[in-house]
């Protein structure tokens, strides 16, 4: 199995991204580092998701070619490694004063394919959407992370309702919630998200698919697939024309279009205006 056609986009709004996405030879990926809810960051000074994402970014080019290693281990391996580079690389003046809720994170989905066999393996909720030629089509996403976005987004929306508050200042009365949702990562009954838990490649969704003859694949971070799941309804079918016939950079402009339409967030509740933005478009033959 080869790529036929293959599309990739990483964009932001702001004047850094904490998001990737890469497409090599018989793999790609995309990682959706994770903003930080406390204002302090101990590694880069812009962002330490963005220190980590890039990380990751750099581990996987670097050992996504060991064919005997499943992808569950690769991952495993590397938040050991990341791990430690993480902890050597803060200040001695930090390192008493961390907190759960300092640790970069991210979310993630990985593909590797070889013959006719995709191995996938997803931490969050990136999504892959795959489009077989049989017709059949499926999404491999974990939505726990958004159950519990809901809730805040439910809280922001009567907070709005009820108290004539702008969404900056919703979001603000509703840190509190969000810091403890932060805080249920890689919890049973929280999310499983790439960090420094080895645990959660164990409870990541992962698996092998057989494909045969022309296969889509369609790989994003939740700042792209806002497009399909919130902004127009679309189911996985649909999702793989739209992209084929748009495109990924057309599709991204759709994105900031409704965006900055709605830059309040009413007609489309969300916890911020924009968030950035990746996704990943293959063809394979």
């Amino acid at each position: 199995m080869e790529i036929l056609k293959k599309e990739c986009i990483s964009l932001s709004v702001k004047d850094y991204n904490e998001d990737t996405a890469y497409v090599g030879e018989n793999f790609a990926w995309v990682i959706d580092g994770a903003t930080g809810l406390n204002g302090r960051n101990f590694i880069d000074e812009k962002s330490d998701a963005r220190w980590f994402v890039k990380k990751w970014n750099d581990f996987l080019i670097e050992n996504i070619m060991e064919k005997d290693v499943e992808l569950e281990d690769m991952v495993r391996e590397g938040i050991g490694l990341i791990k430690d580079e993480y902890f050597s690389n803060i200040g001695p003046e930090y390192k008493d004063d961390l907190e759960p809720i300092d640790f970069p994170s991210s979310t993630i989905a990985i593909i590797r394919f070889m013959d006719n066999i995709l191995e996938y393996f997803v931490l969050g909720d990136c999504m892959i959407v795959i489009g077989k030629e049989d017709g059949t089509n499926s999404i491999i996403v974990d939505e726990s992370l958004n159950r519990l976005d809901g809730r805040v987004i439910d809280f922001m929306t009567n907070e709005k309702l009820n108290n004539n508050l702008t969404h900056a200042a919703a979001r603000e009365k509703a840190m509190d919630l969000l810091i403890k949702h932060r805080l249920m990562k890689n919890k049973p009954g929280g999310y499983w998200s790439l960090e420094f838990s080895e645990e959660a490649a164990k409870n990541a969704l992962k698996g092998k698919e057989i494909l045969h003859g022309k296969n889509k694949i369609l790989m994003m971070s939740d700042g792209f697939s806002v497009l399909f799941n919130k902004y127009l309804h679309l189911d996985e079918k649909e999702i793989i024309e739209f992209v084929e016939i748009k495109g990924l950079d057309r599709s991204y402009s759709i994105i900031r279009e409704i965006e900055n339409n709605d830059s309040e967030c009413i007609e489309y509740p969300r916890l911020k205006k924009s968030d950035d933005s990746s996704a990943v478009f293959l063809e394979l033959i």
